[in-house]
C-alpha cells in the first residue's frame, strides 16, 4: 500500500446481489496501511442497465470510470438521472463519480437519494458511502461546528449501514475511527477555550510586543523565533497561539502548536 496521505488503494472485494448486478469496494487508504492509519472506503456499484439514452449510457459512465475520467462518468449519470431520476442505482454511481472527483457535497446528495431503494445491500452501501461523503466534508471544513456536525451525522450513517449489515468490517472500522477523530476535534477545541481563559505573563506581553516589532520590519522568522523560545519556558504564552500558528505559515512551517 501506498505511504501517501491519500492514496487509492488497488484491492477490490465483489459480490453479488440478489438483483444480479455487481459490486465491489475500491478502498482508500487515509495513511498507509490498515493497522496504523485510518481506513476509509468508497463502494463502487455497477451494475447492467436496459436503458437507452442517445447522449448517455451506462455503459459508457463505466468506462470513463475505470479510466480515471470521473468528471466525464458524472456528467453521463447525470444526463441518465435526466432521463431516469427515480433510479437509486444511477443515483449511487453518480455519488460514487463525484466522490472521485472530491465533489463530496455533489457525492452526499446523491448517496442519500439513493438509499431510496428497497435492495438492503445497496442501502447498506448508500448509508456507508453516505457517511464516508460526511467525512470528507468535515475534514474540509473551517468551522469546528460544521465539522463536528458533518462527523456526527457521518458516525450515525455508518451506525444505520451496520444495522443493516452487522459483519461490514469496513463500517465498524471507520465508526470507530470517525469517533476518535470526533472525540480529539472536541479535545482540541476544549483546549482552545481554555486558552482563551489564559492570561499571558508579563514576560509573554513584552515577548509579543518585540514579535510584533519584528513583524513591522517583515523579520517573520525572527519574530516566530522570539515566540517560540517565550513558549517553550512560559506556557502563558499559549494566549498568542493563533498569533503563533500564523506566524507559523507566513514562515511555511506547519507544526502542532504546543500546549499549556
Amino acid at each position: 500500500m501506498s505511504s501517501t496521505n491519500n492514496a487509492l488503494g488497488t484491492g477490490a472485494r465483489t459480490f453479488q446481489s440478489a438483483a444480479g448486478w455487481n459490486a465491489s469496494w475500491l478502498h482508500e487508504i487515509l495513511g498507509a496501511g490498515r493497522r496504523r492509519f485510518a481506513f476509509l472506503a468508497v463502494a463502487s456499484l455497477w451494475m447492467a442497465l436496459s436503458l437507452c439514452v442517445a447522449s448517455a449510457s451506462p455503459a459508457s459512465a463505466l468506462r470513463e470510470y475505470k479510466a480515471g475520467k470521473y468528471l466525464d462518468a458524472l456528467k453521463e449519470y447525470q444526463r441518465l438521472l435526466g432521463r431516469n431520476s427515480d433510479d437509486p442505482r444511477l443515483h449511487f454511481n453518480a455519488g460514487t463519480a463525484a466522490y472521485g472527483t472530491r465533489q463530496f457535497n455533489e457525492a452526499a446528495k446523491q448517496f442519500e437519494a439513493a438509499r431510496n431503494t428497497p435492495d438492503l445491500k445497496l442501502q447498506e452501501l448508500a448509508y456507508y458511502n453516505h457517511g464516508n461523503s460526511l467525512f470528507r466534508i468535515g475534514e474540509q471544513a473551517q468551522d469546528s461546528k460544521q465539522k463536528t456536525d458533518a462527523w456526527e451525522k457521518a458516525i450515525h450513517d455508518y451506525e444505520l449501514s451496520l444495522r443493516l449489515d452487522a459483519q461490514d468490517g469496513d463500517a465498524k472500522f471507520n465508526l470507530e475511527f470517525v469517533k476518535k477523530k470526533l472525540e480529539e476535534l472536541k479535545q482540541q477545541q476544549q483546549q482552545k477555550d481554555q486558552q482563551k481563559n489564559i492570561e499571558p505573563s508579563e514576560d509573554a506581553k513584552r515577548a509579543k510586543a518585540a514579535a510584533d516589532q519584528a513583524v513591522q520590519r517583515r523579520d517573520y522568522a525572527g519574530a516566530l523565533d522570539i515566540m517560540q523560545k517565550q513558549l517553550d519556558k512560559d506556557p502563558t504564552t499559549a494566549y498568542y497561539n493563533d498569533y503563533i500558528q500564523r506566524l507559523k505559515e507566513v514562515n511555511g512551517v506547519q507544526e502542532t502548536p504546543n500546549k499549556p
